[in-house]
C-alpha cells in the first residue's frame, strides 16, 4: 500500500488568489509562484516567488495594479494577468528591475484577462472583453502586443492554449471553443458552438488543456459543469461528453 500522504500547513500574512510550481530549469531549489494580494490593504496585489520550506518569506515580489485573474510560468518568465487588463512578465532571474509590463487599457484589454498561456509565438492573452492579443518579444526589453482578435463586447472569453507553435485554442462565453492557425491570418480555422452538437446554449469555459499529440482537447464548462473531450482534424471538431 502506497505511503499516506503527509501535509504541512503554511498560515500566511497574505490571501493567495493563485499558485503554480516553479519550472524546474528555472530554479536550482523546490519553489512556487504566486498571485496574492491582502484584502485588508489597498493596491496589495503582487506577484511572488515562494520558497518551498517558507512560502511566509517570499525572495521576489512585483506589484500588479489590480488584483491577479491568470498566473503561468514558463522556463524563463514568469506571467500574471489582471483584472484591470494588464499582462507583467517577470524574468526567471526574479530581477524585479528587469520585469515588462503592457498595461491595460484601449490598446490592449479593458477588463480581466482570464486566459493566458506561453508558446508557439510568445504569450497568448483572452479577456472578458472579447479580445484576444499575442504578446512577443519586441527586442531591447519591450514586448508587442499585437491584437488577434476584437469581440468588441460581444463575447467574452474565459480560456486560452497553445497547441503547437502557430495554433492555439480559446473558450469562453457565447463562443464555445475556437481554434485558431497563425498562419492563416487572424481568423478562427475551426469553432464548435452549443453544448457540443445538441442544440443547447453554452455556458462558460473556464479552462482548456490540449494533449502533446494535439489531437485531444480537455474542456471544463460551468455552468453545465461538463468535461469534455474532443478530437481535432483539420478544419473539423467533434466532441463527447465524458459524464
Amino acid at each position: 500500500m502506497a505511503d499516506s500522504p503527509s501535509f504541512r500547513r503554511h498560515p500566511l500574512p497574505f490571501s493567495i488568489d493563485i499558485v503554480r510550481w516553479l519550472p524546474s530549469s528555472a530554479s536550482s531549489g523546490r519553489h512556487l509562484a504566486a498571485a496574492v494580494h491582502d484584502p485588508s490593504v489597498p493596491a496589495s496585489s503582487r506577484l511572488s516567488l515562494l520558497p518551498l520550506h517558507d512560502p511566509a518569506s517570499p525572495l521576489a515580489s512585483l506589484p500588479l495594479p489590480s488584483r491577479p485573474t491568470a498566473l503561468r510560468c514558463s522556463p524563463s518568465v514568469l506571467a500574471a494577468a489582471t483584472s484591470s487588463g494588464s499582462l507583467h512578465l517577470l524574468p526567471s532571474s526574479f530581477d524585479t528591475d528587469s520585469a515588462v509590463s503592457v498595461p491595460g487599457g484601449a490598446g490592449f484589454h479593458v477588463g480581466p484577462v482570464r486566459g493566458l498561456d506561453c508558446g508557439g509565438e510568445g504569450w497568448v492573452t483572452a479577456g472578458e472583453d472579447g479580445r484576444v492579443h499575442v504578446v512577443s518579444d519586441g527586442g531591447d526589453g519591450r514586448v508587442v502586443a499585437r491584437r488577434v482578435w476584437d469581440g468588441k463586447g460581444m463575447s467574452g472569453y474565459g480560456a486560452a492554449r497553445w497547441a503547437s507553435s502557430a495554433e492555439f485554442a480559446t473558450g469562453g462565453a457565447g463562443c464555445g471553443v475556437q481554434w485558431w492557425d497563425r498562419r492563416k491570418g487572424d481568423a478562427v480555422v475551426a469553432q464548435c458552438k452549443g453544448v457540443w452538437g445538441r442544440g443547447v446554449a453554452t455556458g462558460m469555459v473556464h479552462s482548456i488543456d490540449i494533449h502533446p499529440s494535439r489531437k485531444h482537447v480537455c474542456v471544463w464548462e460551468a455552468p453545465q459543469e461538463q468535461y469534455l473531450l474532443g478530437t481535432y482534424a483539420g478544419h473539423s471538431s467533434q466532441y463527447h461528453s465524458l459524464v
